[in-house]
């Protein structure tokens, strides 16, 4: 068990470096965008990101067919053409969506942004956006399957470095305003899928072969249900604040949800790009499979619930470094909330395994339609009457209303369990610390500072001093520190 859990501690952690150089793209345009672009401005960029992304999510059961089927031993042979028919379907119908998406930016852009002057133009870029996304995203996941780490990292980087160049240029420089924001991204994904053709060449079989891939899709396209379902839960909470605030909210809103993100991209993500290959490898042996679940899932869920109080008790700090203008700053509220809504996601990522296993698709797909309809039903009602913290809670209600779902169902259908007393433990003493950490938030002082930092310490603490970990996870915690230490003697001498 120790040597699996090091396994998926290693990749992780080089999945994180690659998620957190092309995700943390978004945290680095921040001081340049919020010194140039006002929130009005950024909520045109909000309402377009999410709807290029409705078109982006119809190629969503590409991604998850070769996901699902790639290490499937009766699709071994039949690999290399399973990869080049996925792919070409999946750039047809690319193609397809961004041109719509081009014709029907005017009509959006009405009734989205009708107050900013270029919200045609800016809807219209964004038409790139959904050209190259699902390319990138399918090219990444096939180098996640083939293990390709230092790769993806790579592809990451230059992702990253293209896409901040031209936002400097373009919007720095160029002073093109909010258009520059969807060409930078555009420029960014196409350099990273045209580094990656070539991996996709040397491992596909140029040959069409719609009968090798009836299976997978068969399993991929109900699971469209679940991608648009889940783009309604992390999505639909904008539009929503659009039809009952002015955009500046919105643009508040989303800086606020772009910084909570860094928990989802330096954490949640990498869990999720480290797990799925290392479970599926153990389809054969489910005892061990379902052991290794259950101790990782805790792992998991006292490290995120870690990072995700102290990203919460230095919120305001961070969002006074990352956006310029004065007048976003009022959203490090929602922080917090938004964070423990990312971390509840994370350990959605375990939970939900039994039903994957089972390859319950249509079962996947109806619990996120009916979390989705949480989501958006909440929203309605809280947003009105508490604003901006209204959708904030519905997203934080939502995915504990999926993650219970998702427990109920792979117990069910796999009887994979987990250890719930102790993943409410440790909630709980989250929830004790955070309070008064809130109350600290506002003081920037030395002591103010020394405090939260104090709290943040004590977390680890209370769960290693408590009797909370048993005597081979304190163990293992030892020798990652002790590793920990061995590696910053080397650095320092």
């Amino acid at each position: 068990m120790r040597a699996q859990l090091k396994e998926f501690i290693q990749t992780g952690s080089i999945y994180s470096v690659g998620t957190l150089t092309e995700r943390g793209i978004r945290l680095l345009y921040l001081p340049i965008v919020t010194a140039f672009v006002a929130p009005s401005a950024y909520g045109v960029v909000a309402v377009a990101t999410v709807a290029a992304e409705f078109f982006a999510r119809l190629m969503a059961p590409y991604k998850s067919a070769l996901n699902r089927y790639y290490y499937n031993p009766e699709f071994v042979e039949r690999r290399p053409r399973l990869i080049f028919t996925l792919f070409s379907l999946l750039f047809i119908k690319t193609v397809l969506a961004a041109g719509v998406f081009v014709l029907v930016a005017p009509l959006l852009a009405r009734v989205l942004a009708s107050e900013q002057s270029d919200g045609v133009l800016v809807f219209q870029l964004f038409a790139l956006i959904v050209l190259f996304q699902p390319v990138s995203s399918f090219l990444k996941t096939m180098l996640r399957l083939q293990q390709k780490a230092v790769l993806y990292v790579v592809v990451s980087i230059l992702h990253v470095v293209t896409s901040l160049a031209l936002v400097v240029i373009l919007l720095a420089m160029l002073d093109m305003g909010i258009a520059a924001i969807p060409l930078a991204g555009a420029g960014g994904l196409f350099v990273s899928s045209l580094i990656m053709l070539p991996v996709l060449m040397r491992t596909a079989q140029v040959r069409f072969d719609l009968r090798t891939c009836r299976e997978p899709l068969s399993y991929g396209y109900p699971l469209i249900f679940s991608a648009y379902s889940n783009y309604a839960l992390q999505s639909a909470d904008r539009l929503i604040l659009r039809v009952f605030c002015p955009l500046s909210l919105v643009g508040v809103y989303h800086i606020a949800y772009t910084v909570s993100s860094a928990v989802n991209f330096l954490l949640v993500m990498p869990t999720k790009q480290a797990l799925h290959p290392i479970a599926f490898k153990k389809e054969s042996d489910p005892d061990t499979q379902k052991r290794f679940l259950r101790r990782t899932a805790t792992l998991y869920y006292s490290f995120a619930l870690w990072a995700g109080l102290a990203v919460s008790l230095f919120a305001k700090e961070i969002l006074m470094v990352f956006a310029r203008d004065e007048s976003y700053w009022q959203g490090w509220v929602l922080i917090p909330l938004i964070v423990f809504a990312y971390v509840q996601h994370g350990l959605g990522n375990f939970v939900g395994l039994g039903m994957v296993m089972r390859k319950k698709a249509f079962l996947q797909s109806g619990t996120l339609v009916v979390t989705a309809a949480v989501n958006i039903g909440l929203n309605f009602l809280l947003i009105p009457r508490v604003g901006l913290m209204g959708a904030a809670i519905a997203t934080v209600a939502a995915y504990i209303v999926w993650n219970l779902q998702k427990g109920y169902f792979s117990w069910k259908y796999y009887e994979l369990g987990f250890e719930y007393g102790r993943l409410l433990l440790l909630t709980g003493i989250w929830i004790i610390l955070l309070v008064p950490g809130l109350i600290l938030s506002q003081d920037f002082s030395a002591g103010g500072i020394a405090a939260k930092l104090g709290i943040i310490g004590l977390f680890p603490l209370i769960i290693y001093g408590s009797g909370f970990l048993k005597s081979d996870e304190k163990a293992f915690l030892v020798e990652i520190v002790q590793r920990v230490r061995y590696m910053l003697a080397r650095v320092r001498g």
